[in-house]
């Protein structure tokens, strides 16, 4: 009964643990209206439309903290756009860029553009697959929430020919991700190397010069590779100290050996 209790109790540990580290990402969704001019190279294919109009959703998710200045990847997935094909079209190449409005922690605003997706398009509206989208967080960023609402979506497409932006400027969202800034060069409470201070947590190294890791005089190491060195020595000592004691019998014996003869 002792040994399942300390197992189960083992267990929570070990559970609460990978809890407590494991990164946490948050999603969420908004939508609102799209507003798509059309090139007017094409606007003839188009059936004379100037302008394409209708809502659009956004689907983000991404970690829940970042460093200011740091590089974060977000999921991203759009609903069906107005920005429309005319017919079928095979093997398109099609590049989103997003653009977000920033609130809280920063108000800059931050534009990514993600990876180039090859797609068959269905007549009608564009609705890409999921992408990933690396943004960097404003360098200026506040310790604090910053909050990202997204404002206009490009797709630079390659397809029947034409090669052109298709730029939708999106009204009415609202914020569709947050992410709690830290101090710069920090995240998830890990401090990277800087001049000031007196550690790194990538190497273990000092972090600035004449810092040392110890000192004459601090106190001793209690860490698992001191404790190893200590039960060692210890082993060593009374190994010395029995193959002492051998040696001391057998002169004693020999002694008394020779005193009889």
């Amino acid at each position: 009964m002792g040994r399942a209790a300390g197992s189960i109790a083992a267990a929570a540990l070990a559970t609460g643990a990978t809890l407590m580290f494991a990164p946490t990402a948050h999603a969420g969704t908004t939508s609102g209206q799209a507003n798509c001019p059309v090139p007017a190279n094409i606007q003839s294919i188009m059936g004379g439309k100037t302008n394409l109009t209708g809502p659009q959703s956004y689907t983000v998710s991404g970690p829940a903290t970042g460093a200011a200045g740091a590089d974060v990847e977000l999921d991203v997935d759009l609903g069906a756009s107005p920005a429309e094909v005319p017919l079928d079209v095979p093997g398109a190449k099609l590049t989103p860029t997003v653009e977000f409005k920033t609130t809280g922690a920063s108000t800059a605003p931050i534009s990514a553009k993600a990876a180039q997706i090859t797609m068959d398009l269905k007549k009608g509206g564009i609705d890409l697959p999921a992408f990933k989208l690396k943004i960097k967080i404003p360098a200026g960023a506040t310790a604090g929430k910053l909050d990202l609402t997204p404002t206009k979506l490009t797709l630079d497409v390659d397809a029947m020919g034409f090669k052109l932006p298709m730029v939708c400027t999106a009204t009415g969202t609202s914020v569709v991700h947050s992410i709690t800034v830290t101090a710069a060069g920090t995240t998830g409470g890990t401090t990277s190397t800087s001049s000031s201070s007196s550690s790194s947590t990538s190497t273990g190294s000092t972090g600035s010069t004449g810092t040392t890791s110890s000192s004459t005089g601090s106190l001793p190491k209690t860490g698992p590779l001191d404790d190893a060195l200590s039960m060692g020595l210890v082993g060593g000592t009374v190994g010395l100290l029995g193959i002492g004691a051998v040696l001391v019998a057998t002169r004693k014996v020999r002694a008394s050996r020779n005193t009889t003869a």
